[in-house]
């Protein structure tokens, strides 16, 4: 008999119970929270490899403005101590050229900082060019230099041995002193020098405008791309919302509602309805299963203490019971 029963209370689990597993409803949003979690630090990532890139972008225009800025000072440099030698002929301004151009050499120094930077090869090349231009232009700037030395009679070979292999032609040897000094002041303030001049500032000009375009542009990506990844990661948020909403939803209506049912059922002794998660349903199948069992007990107990045992009639306590239960009516 026992065994007949667990056999049927086995077929009602398989055809009654068929409720969602609230381990499987755990397992699915952690799995799903998981993976919105993993996207979202994946953004976040992203986002701060962005960000990295827009700050190197503007500390390379910082960079570059800069060390354009030395090149410009460093020329302007040179140019400023030529003409003051040319004009006042003092022997100091030759001196503090050439300690710029072997101690200090603010532009080699500037050109050689921004190789290390991930620029544009032809914003490059205008600088290196404005360098070259200002190279050829020391060659005007040495010679009125030798003029003035030669009129003047000063003895610089300490510290401007360049000027040692400069040789001037044979029409300015024959120049007298005063036209020497004329022709040394005209070369570094005359039209082809600041021409000269000009076309080195215009190169570096380009190179600044370059930079700027191409930091521009990077900044506009950068942006862009920022933007994008933060509206998908409130996207990824919003999901992450919709999922802690979805799994409220299912802990009410699969395991709260079911247990202030259950609850309100088993304090009125009353069978519980088959509703909610699968434990609550498979609870409430062994419950009722039990509470059949007990009635059916209860029942079979109330009979053996009416009836007779040899006979099967209703005994004095089961007749008295009825009589009871007639005159209550």
């Amino acid at each position: 008999m026992e065994k007949k029963k667990k056999s049927v209370t086995g077929q009602e689990e398989k055809s009654i119970v068929k409720g969602v597993r609230i381990r499987t409803i755990n397992y699915g949003m952690l799995l799903a929270a998981s993976m919105i979690y993993i996207l979202i630090l994946y953004a976040t990532i992203h986002l701060s490899l962005k960000y990295e890139e827009l700050n190197i972008a503007t500390e390379n225009y910082v960079a570059c403005v800069r060390q354009a800025g030395m090149v410009t000072e460093a020329s302007e440099y040179l140019t400023m101590k030529a003409r003051m030698y040319a004009v006042n002929r003092e022997i100091e301004h030759v001196q503090n050229y050439f300690t710029e151009i072997h101690v200090t050499k603010r532009r080699e120094a500037a050109l050689e900082e921004l190789e290390k930077y991930n620029g544009s090869q032809e914003a490059y090349d205008y600088l290196k060019t404005a360098l070259e231009s200002s190279n050829e232009l020391m060659k005007r700037e040495m010679y009125s230099m030798k003029l003035v030395a030669t009129a003047m009679g000063h003895d610089i070979r300490e510290f401007a041995w360049e000027l040692e292999d400069i040789r001037l032609t044979g029409a300015d040897q024959k120049m007298d002193s005063e036209a020497m000094l004329k022709k040394a002041e005209d070369m570094v303030f005359d039209t082809v020098y600041q021409d000269a001049k000009a076309q080195i500032n215009r190169n570096i000009s380009y190179f600044l405008n370059h930079v700027v375009e191409a930091t521009k542009q990077q900044r506009t990506d950068n942006a862009s791309m920022m933007q994008r990844i933060m509206n998908t990661q409130r996207v990824y948020i919003g999901l992450l919302f919709v999922l802690s909403a979805m799994n409220l939803v299912l802990v009410i209506a699969l395991i709260v509602k079911p247990l202030r049912v259950y609850i309100r059922c088993i304090k009125d002794e009353k069978r519980l309805p088959m509703e909610g998660a699968y434990e609550f349903q498979y609870l409430a199948l062994t419950y009722n299963h039990m509470y059949d069992m007990n009635e059916e007990n209860e029942a079979a107990l109330r009979y053996k203490a009416d009836h007779d045992a040899l006979t099967d009639l209703i005994n004095r306590g089961g007749f008295d019971q009825i009589c009871k239960s007639k005159q209550l009516q």
